[in-house]
């Protein structure tokens, strides 16, 4: 992410991270234990697992459309 932000937004980009994990922990626990009590440890897991499931989409979308980087080191080529 270091790469990607502008240095001169780049601390605004973290804390702003950071407040947002922070809000995602506070609320999420809770309900993730409630769940857990309610449901059971299987159900609970499912749950945290469910918002991640756009990313993994995302991810593998992107994945399909990625060149792969071919480094030259000397006279030769390679993959990375």
């Amino acid at each position: 992410m270091v790469d990607v932000v502008d240095a001169g937004v780049r601390a605004t980009v973290f804390s702003l991270r950071g407040q947002a994990a922070a809000l995602a922990g506070i609320v999420g626990g809770p309900a993730l234990g409630a769940v857990a009590t309610l449901c059971g440890t299987r159900s609970a897991m499912t749950a945290a697992a469910l918002p991640l499931v756009p990313a993994v989409l995302i991810y593998a979308r992107t994945a399909h459309h990625v060149q792969p980087l071919v480094v030259s080191v000397g006279t030769e080529a390679r993959p990375l």
